[in-house]
């Protein structure tokens, strides 16, 4: 009944349902990418299920510029996820 993402996909406990559905998905010409949050362990979880991109989860920056409070360090978390994708992602 949820009717917008609130958070990334959790790889730890969904990976072996994800994987196999990027996979068929792809072996149908369909390029797949996953909404994540900006954790570099999730990351590396998303590279190995095959998908073609990962998205980033923004509502922790959002709440942070929202408030006020923590927004130099939140940035660097999205920062740090982006260059972690980019690297580990090419090597797919």
């Amino acid at each position: 009944n949820q009717l917008t993402s609130d958070h990334g996909f959790d790889l730890k406990r969904d990976g072996d349902v994800v994987a196999p559905l990027v996979a068929e998905l792809k072996s149908l010409g369909i390029r797949t990418s996953l909404f994540m949050d900006p954790d570099p362990e999730q990351i590396r979880l998303a590279a190995q299920t095959g998908t073609d991109r990962i998205e980033l989860y923004t509502e922790t920056y959002a709440a942070a510029c929202r408030e006020q409070k923590n927004v130099e360090h939140v940035f660097r978390q999205f920062e740090e996820a982006a260059d972690i994708a980019t690297k580990i992602m090419a090597q797919f």
